[in-house]
């Protein structure tokens, strides 16, 4: 009898311990690439992409916006599965026939100019350089998250949002209201969803390839650039004027 009890103590801890694998281990199989990383698409979300890849490096705060937005079938499909993929609790309450629907935000890095210019900036040679080697590395630029009921006025009584780098490639939200600086780690939002943008590139006088626009979705590259950097001829040979 005893040797029966310690027999299916054993099969059910051995039960508990391999669960707990496994949902340790799905964790670590989602891949969250932060705001302002590069990454390469595998699949349509974004945690069927591969791990990210790099950062570009930048000294001033870059300027963030906001928008609260209700969900809808496909937002809230694509945060059912982060929920499931990360094995939390859904704490979001949808149903699509009622008239008011919860809510989530989506943050996006506003000035893609100043973005374009850092990307080019000599202290990128390298992250530009190995961006021009494959036309399907992607940035991330935004992303959507859900919050709690009771943190969502801390981010919608906002001035404004900046988007924080340290020595050590950290990326790090900041909030600003009229009486204080409030710092939000990124990892610590349930971030459901991506907005990925891609390059187009040009070249400068001396024929070095450069982005000359970070393009969203399926929009097309200016005329006289390139969604593939190897499609500029190499005429390094003379300078432009």
């Amino acid at each position: 009898m005893k040797k029966s009890f310690n027999l299916a103590l054993l099969l059910i801890l051995l039960t508990y311990s391999c669960s707990t694998y496994q949902n340790k281990q799905q964790i670590n199989t989602i891949s969250i690439p932060e705001l302002g990383s590069f990454v390469k698409n595998k699949g349509q979300l974004w945690f069927s992409s591969a791990s990210e890849i790099g950062h570009c490096q930048w000294k001033k705060p870059l300027k963030v916006k906001l928008k609260q937005l209700p969900f809808n079938k496909v937002s809230y499909h694509q945060y059912s599965k982060y929920i499931e993929k990360s094995n939390r609790i859904n704490s979001v309450a949808y149903v699509d026939s009622l008239p008011n629907k919860p809510k989530y935000l989506h943050l996006e890095i506003a000035d893609k100019i100043e973005l374009t210019s850092i990307l080019n900036d000599k202290t990128n040679d390298k992250v530009r350089d190995y961006l021009s080697k494959d036309h399907e590395y992607k940035m991330a630029t935004g992303i959507s998250f859900s919050v709690e009921d009771a943190t969502m006025p801390i981010f919608m009584t906002a001035e404004h949002m900046l988007l924080q780098q340290d020595s050590a490639k950290n990326v790090s939200l900041i909030v600003v209201t009229k009486n204080e600086r409030k710092k939000v780690n990124l990892n610590e939002l349930e971030i459901f969803d991506f907005n990925f943008s891609s390059f187009c590139w040009g070249e400068n006088r001396y024929h070095q390839k450069r982005i000359e626009n970070i393009r969203s979705g399926n929009s097309k590259c200016p005329k006289g650039t390139y969604a593939k950097a190897a499609k500029i001829k190499d005429n390094s040979s003379y300078l432009k004027f």
